[in-house]
């Protein structure tokens, strides 16, 4: 497939992503967010950073390193640009972090260091250390000339400066800081009773001098360094190998793969700091990020909570009330369509279904597609004991979905001693659609049930991932579905759907001919609407598109949480809107609306507007025909657009200013959890339509 080569300039996407965690950090200043949740966004932040080394900085660094004339220059420059703005963000962060100390401090919760132990807390400490934490330390001792130490960047360390009486040069060491071993916020007893907190590493700190006992030591001081490597996935290997024993190879190489970041406490002393370096063979400047004395600040997300007034009002999870009143998931799907908002709504009804499927007589077989799921997933377990009722499952299972390859690798391990199918899919094609169908015999005949949506079968994510899953017996669908797990099973069977928009193979045009479709409109003085709902926009071909829906007049609105690669300024127009939001959940789905007319097309998808998404993985696109759920989702997004709290307009300089608070208003989420809690109480929800699960006529046909 030709690369497709854009008329306009773009945002990079390294500027965008950044842009968005600088969001996130937004959520950390803003005083009327709870102490606790500005604590857990700090978190956020830093693990997003994380991530944006391991993969964005590290892509940039390759290139560079591998000098291919303007393309390595430019990658340089960015990084340029890039190392700034960390070091501004980093700065602010820090100022954020002790502001929200001060302010938990106020209300009775301490982070405090072990210079600022009582006695009784430092004998507490002393146990605590001797019980749970020496156990695990083993120092490594510095020397100048050795092999490059491989450590594991899931840890922290401490950079240990040791003076030895009689000995006129220090010792140097690592310390590795055991946060899988023990807990890395230890509370201490508090005369006050309030809530005292010490960090692990500050624990070790206390007893720095007993980890080094065998010398005489005179003094120990030690300094955080955490270390972050390049976390490319290359399958090499034998071709002789399976594609699991390439992935779980490629994930080990992870752990000795090139370091594309050095953060340190900017207080390390220089001749320990140099050791540091040598140690792991870091040469290039960039690479060092001074920081504070605290590092891993992802672990904040999981900070304790001793007071609910610190943190949000609690929403309890509302359910579908016709679900919950049927005896039965399947029974209730043939009188209609229902929609899932997760995590306003309960995730739990998807697993209801594959648990009623599993033990349901006249169930044949389940198939499901699996990106990322939870530990002891409840999803896995339905589909094992469902082969062990004598069904035919399949499990189409990424081994590949960044971050959770060894995870996945686990599982699919474990679905295939229980007997279950287990599919990777077609080379070179990440399978990234979120799906599932059920196949039982009616009558004498096949029926079939599906569930489609945006996000992953992950029970965690569900609970602060906004998603949506449709549940459907449209016969179309279901077998536009069935079809598709056929392709992915094997790739040379036909590929044509008459409902779902598939990549790679036609989601792209038919997207570019609904996008057309419209600016034909506009330019014949009709009413024109292009409306999505986004994680990333960044194709060439459709910020094309976009800019010239925009010049014809075409009504373009879109909600894109992170990556947002169109030059917003350069579109200013009245009518043209461009927002982010950003609150207590992870805006997660994707929701596509065109104009169609004044007879409104909707789609949920699982893809975003990205070259990867809509050229190299499998994505589905499945389109929402029962007028009900189209209500349900124009609601939603209305409601999304009336934010004047949590919304943020998105610009080509990274600003994030916020949507005007001017007037009544309230945040889109809180909006939408109160709009479902009311649907709830009502216990109505969508009247029943007869045309959801007859209908058979496609989006296509009714889009001529």
């Amino acid at each position: 497939m030709a690369k497709y080569r854009s008329s306009i300039e773009r945002i990079p996407r390294e500027l965008s992503q950044l842009a968005f965690n600088a969001r996130v950090l937004q959520e950390a200043r803003d005083e009327s967010v709870p102490l606790l949740e500005r604590l857990r966004f700090l978190g956020i932040f830093s693990r997003n950073q994380d991530e944006f080394y391991r993969v964005r900085v590290a892509n940039l660094q390759r290139k560079v390193s591998e000098r291919r004339g303007i393309r390595g220059e430019t990658a340089a420059t960015l990084l340029s640009e890039i190392q700034r703005r960390i070091l501004r963000d980093q700065s602010s962060f820090l100022r954020t972090y002790h502001e929200v100390l001060d302010r938990l401090d106020d209300r009775g919760i301490r982070i405090i260091t072990e210079r600022e132990l009582t006695d009784e807390q430092s004998a507490f400490v002393a146990d605590f250390f001797d019980r749970k934490v020496r156990p695990y330390l083993t120092p490594i001792i510095l020397r100048s000339a050795e092999r490059a130490l491989s450590l594991d960047e899931r840890n922290i360390y401490l950079g240990v400066r040791v003076l030895r009486r009689k000995h006129r040069r220090p010792t140097y060491a690592m310390v590795d800081v055991p946060t899988r071993s023990a807990p890395r916020f230890v509370r201490l007893p508090d005369e006050r009773d309030g809530t005292t907190i010490i960090l692990l590493e500050d624990v070790i700190r206390h007893r720095l001098r007993e980890v080094f006992s065998i010398f005489k030591v005179k003094s120990a001081t030690g300094f955080v360094v955490k270390l972050t490597r390049d976390a490319g996935l290359t399958l090499e290997g034998n071709v002789k190998d399976s594609l699991m024993q390439r992935v779980e190879a490629s994930v080990k190489r992870r752990r000795t793969a090139r370091l594309v970041r050095l953060v340190y406490d900017e207080t390390m002393p220089d001749d320990l700091l140099t050791m540091v370096c040598r140690g792991l063979q870091v040469s290039d400047p960039r690479t060092l990020v001074p920081g504070g004395r605290h590092h891993n600040f992802k672990d904040f997300i999981s900070f304790p909570r001793p007071d609910r007034n610190l943190q949000y009002e609690k929403w309890p999870s509302l359910g579908i009330p016709e679900l919950d009143r049927s005896r039965s998931v399947m029974r209730a799907m043939r009188r209609r369509d229902f929609l899932i908002h997760t995590p306003y709504q309960r995730f739990s009804y998807i697993i209801d279904l594959l648990r009623e499927a599993a033990i349901d007589p006249k169930v044949r077989r389940i198939r499901v597609t699996l990106y990322r799921v939870a530990k002891n997933s409840g999803i896995v377990r339905a589909l094992v004991n469902a082969v062990r009722n004598g069904k035919r499952v399949t499990a189409v299972v990424e081994l590949t979905a960044r971050f959770d390859e060894s995870s996945n690798i686990e599982f699919a391990d474990e679905l295939s001693r229980e007997g279950v199918t287990v599919v990777f899919g077609p080379p070179g094609l990440k399978i990234h659609s979120k799906m599932g169908l059920i196949e039982r015999s009616e009558r004498r005949k096949r029926s079939l049930y599906a569930f489609v949506g945006t996000g992953n079968l992950n029970e965690k994510t569900a609970n602060i991932y906004a998603d949506h899953f449709l549940l459907t017996a449209h016969r179309g669908i279901c077998e536009d579905i069935r079809q598709l797990f056929r392709v992915i099973r094997r790739s040379y069977k036909s590929r044509k759907t008459t409902h779902l928009l598939v990549a790679p193979w036609s989601l792209r045009p038919r997207l570019r001919e609904l996008i057309r479709a419209e600016i034909e409109r506009a330019r014949a003085g009709e009413p024109a609407l292009v409306e999505a709902k986004l994680n990333h926009l960044s194709d060439a071909e459709i910020v094309d598109l976009l800019r010239e829906a925009v010049d014809a007049g075409v009504d373009v609105r879109l909600i894109v949480r992170g990556t947002f690669a169109i030059p917003a300024d350069e579109f200013a127009a009245r009518n043209f809107r461009a927002i982010s939001i950003l609150d207590r959940y992870l805006e997660h789905s994707r929701i596509l609306v065109f104009g169609n007319g004044g007879d409104p097309l909707y789609f949920l998808a699982s893809s975003d507007w990205m070259p990867r998404n809509l050229s190299r993985r499998i994505e589905a696109a499945c389109p929402v025909l029962d007028p009900a759920i189209q209500a349900q989702l124009r609601r939603y997004l209305d409601l999304q657009w009336r934010d004047n709290r949590k919304a943020r307009k998105h610009d080509s300089f990274g600003l994030n200013e916020r949507v005007s608070a001017a007037g009544p208003g309230r945040p889109a989420q809180e909006s939408i959890y109160r709009w479902l809690a009311e649907r709830d109480e009502r216990a109505d929800g969508a009247a029943p339509t007869e045309s959801s699960s007859a209908a058979t006529a496609s989006p296509a046909a009714s889009a001529a």
